[in-house]
């Protein structure tokens, strides 16, 4: 991740991010291993300082692991079931 650039590569392929994405990525890239709430995401990222009922986090989310995992590889972001994401340092 280029933070100057806004630019992303896994390998040698480059990943065309929405701004959005780019910040997502960038929040989980500055907190490896450690589990993000929804909350945490909602306010950090999209700077919203009030409890949402939405599934927004999970739908950028969803569709950032489609541009940045691999076919038939580990995701680089994973589930915490009834807590939130982690990035996945093994993948």
């Amino acid at each position: 991740m280029d933070l100057i650039e806004q630019t992303v590569h896994r390998g040698d392929t480059g990943i065309d991010l929405l701004p959005r994405e780019f910040k997502l990525l960038e929040y989980f890239l500055r907190h490896p291993g450690q589990v993000i709430t929804r909350a945490m995401l909602l306010r950090d990222v999209w700077q919203y300082h009030f409890t949402l009922e939405t599934n927004v986090v999970d739908v950028h989310i969803s569709n950032l692991r489609k541009k940045i995992d691999t076919r038939g590889g580990t995701s680089l972001i994973v589930n915490i079931r009834g807590a939130g994401f982690m990035l996945n340092t093994d993948a």
